[in-house]
């Protein structure tokens, strides 16, 4: 639950209708507070699960047929970027219906447009959370004196 906050120590959260404020002496960041989604399930022509014990890959190839993946990060689509989440559930039809499973979550982390044959494509690429914490540098050394 967002709150309020002051520090003596130079950052400050606050919170104001749906946006949530968390500033420093370097920079002030700006959140949404309310989740967006878009459902891509109806435009899903492939997809392409890599896992290992150490990382993981997911290709998703949408049907771009009438242009409406056209520009990603803008108006209905701003939730569809570079650095978005994807929420993979796979699923099967059985005789009780559509039934799926908990998946796993991908970052966003690019893109590419295809056309050729009268077939046009938009192609997710993404990776899993271990493959943040390997790409991760630090900005600066880190040192902890001893005492």
């Amino acid at each position: 639950m967002p709150f309020n906050l002051s520090s003596e120590y130079g950052l400050a959260i606050a919170h104001y209708g749906d946006y949530c404020w968390l500033s420093n002496p370097s920079g002030v960041w700006r959140a949404k507070l309310t989740e967006e989604s878009l459902d891509l399930t109806a435009d899903v022509l492939s997809v392409r699960q890599e896992l290992t014990k150490e990382t993981g890959r997911l290709i998703v190839e949408l049907n771009n047929n009438n242009g409406q993946y056209a520009s990603l990060g803008e108006g209905e689509l701003e939730v569809l970027d570079i650095g978005c989440q994807l929420e993979i559930s796979p699923g099967y039809t059985t005789s009780q219906g559509n039934e799926i499973s908990s998946g796993l979550a991908f970052g966003v982390d690019a893109y590419e447009h295809t056309s050729s044959g009268g077939k046009a494509s938009l192609i997710l690429y993404a990776s899993d959370g271990w493959n943040l914490i390997e790409n991760w540098r630090a900005r600066h050394q880190f040192r902890w004196n001893k005492g």
